[in-house]
């Protein structure tokens, strides 16, 4: 009798273990997947085998979206996540194939409908600064609802017939949800358009190497990736750091907008691209990748703003 009660429970173990495999294996909720930690200034296609920062975004879109069976987080696109946006995009009755603005829009604002508005600050402002720069209007990703948020919400209710407020209410999330994206023609906005344009080529460099006198383009030391992010924007700049400072418009620190180029110490040996939020991109020294940092932690001399 006792060895009956000794195999039946080894059997109850074994079936509760299995259980436990079940469950650790399924795919996870939207609800329990942590944030996503990868800011990025354009969501551009993916394909089998691509690599980088924009791979690890698409891996956190996946977790975050339930899937997470076969995303490793590795920066490395695999056939599985390949097939998991497949079935995203079924359910989502979006153009299966691919990894387009309407897929990134979709995916990135996952989650729950938050009233958020100017003075917000949380982690579904950032949800919905990386949506709306998904759905092709650029907006810094910093959780705070200011100017350049309510800006980009305003555009984006204008772009899709909604009632303009200024704030990501219930309708903006519904159409973000959706995955409705800025056309083309929608994406270029006047005045500040050159100024994003460098911003996003900026973001897109994040996790290139330093590499002394280097101008890309996966390499760069700081004055060339300034050079290379407004160059993207249609605006020549000289290769120094001097040189740029002593060549365009003065500004404030209190007047800093995204964009503009900040540069630190005496002799304004360094610089990098101001992306709002207290925050800038820049290439720093030998060893170190090209990354997001504070405004601050450097010693602060000037900024100019090319365009």
């Amino acid at each position: 009798m006792r060895k009956i009660i000794k195999a039946a429970a080894g059997v109850a173990a074994s079936l509760l273990m299995a259980g436990s495999i079940t469950v650790l294996s399924a795919p996870r909720t939207a609800e329990a997947a942590a944030p996503c930690g990868v800011d990025l200034g354009r969501y551009g296609g993916l394909s089998y085998e691509s690599r980088g920062t924009g791979a690890r975004a698409l891996e956190c879109a996946l977790k975050q979206n339930g899937y997470s069976k076969w995303v490793y987080m590795n920066q490395y696109i695999n056939k599985a996540e390949l097939g998991y946006v497949n079935d995203f995009q079924r359910k989502k009755k979006l153009k299966v194939g691919g990894l387009n603005k309407q897929t990134w829009t979709a995916m990135l604002s996952t989650g729950r409908q938050a009233y958020v508005k100017w003075g917000s600050r949380s982690e579904d402002v950032k949800r919905l600064q990386r949506s709306i720069t998904a759905a092709g209007r650029y907006v810094p990703p910093t959780g705070y609802f200011g100017p350049d948020t309510e800006s980009a919400v305003k555009a984006y209710q204008r772009s899709m017939g909604l009632k303009i407020t200024g704030t990501g209410n219930e309708q903006v999330w519904g159409a973000l949800q959706k995955g409705r994206a800025l056309s083309w023609n929608e994406t270029r906005i006047t005045g500040a358009g050159r100024a994003e344009k460098a911003v996003t080529f900026a973001y897109a460099q994040i996790g290139d190497m330093y590499g002394y006198g280097a101008t890309g383009p996966n390499r760069w030391d700081c004055s060339g990736l300034t050079q290379g992010a407004w160059k993207s924007a249609g605006v020549s700049l000289p290769r120094t750091t001097t040189a740029q400072y002593d060549a365009k418009k003065k500004v404030s620190r209190s007047s800093l907008r995204p964009g503009d180029i900040v540069f630190y110490y005496s002799g304004r040996s360094h610089a990098g691209i101001y992306v709002g939020g207290g925050q800038i991109i820049h290439s720093s020294r030998a060893g170190e990748p090209v990354a997001k940092v504070s405004l601050g932690m450097m010693p602060y001399n000037g900024a100019v703003r090319p365009a």
